[in-house]
């Protein structure tokens, strides 16, 4: 909480506008303690929707990196599994899949916003995802649609 002690000595004021003066300064002095408080609890926290079209485990595992990184800066991430990434979620669960450590970490965070399920049915993966309990998103013909996610105030990056 922030605190202020304000002493206003006024001492032989000669006109209303010096009061209107003072009262203009600490009305904006207020406004500016109010956007500091807003940002220590986080009202303008960074949002970003990491959507992942490309299904190479190098592009993949750049994907994990920065919401992870994001993560631990105190941004809110979100990673969203599109296209031919689909393909990559049977192996991520297995251990020797070198992706397999991030993957957790991002999955034990709660960065991993869901996968496609139009792409997921389409290319043979829908039927391991939801055996992995990841969340279905569908709601733009069967696809997540980016404008759900611009509306709730995310900055939107694909891979």
């Amino acid at each position: 909480m922030i605190k202020i002690d304000l002493t206003v000595a006024i001492i032989g004021l000669e006109s209303i506008s010096n009061i209107l003066t003072i009262k203009a300064l600490f009305l904006t002095t207020l406004s500016l303690i109010q956007l500091m408080k807003q940002n220590q609890i986080g009202d303008f926290m960074k949002k970003v929707a990491l959507f992942v079209f490309n299904g190479d485990p190098m592009c993949f595992i750049h994907v994990l990196l920065n919401a992870l990184d994001m993560h631990e800066k105190g941004y809110e991430a979100k990673i969203i599994i599109e296209g031919a990434a689909v393909k990559l979620v049977p192996d991520l669960p297995k251990t020797s899949n070198p992706l397999h450590g991030l993957w957790q970490k991002c999955l034990n965070a709660n960065l991993v916003e869901g996968i496609c399920k139009a792409c997921a049915a389409k290319l043979g993966t829908l039927d391991a995802a939801v055996e992995l309990k990841l969340p279905i998103l569908d709601d733009m013909s069967g696809h997540p649609g980016m404008s759900y996610y611009i509306d709730q105030g995310y900055e939107i990056i694909s891979f």
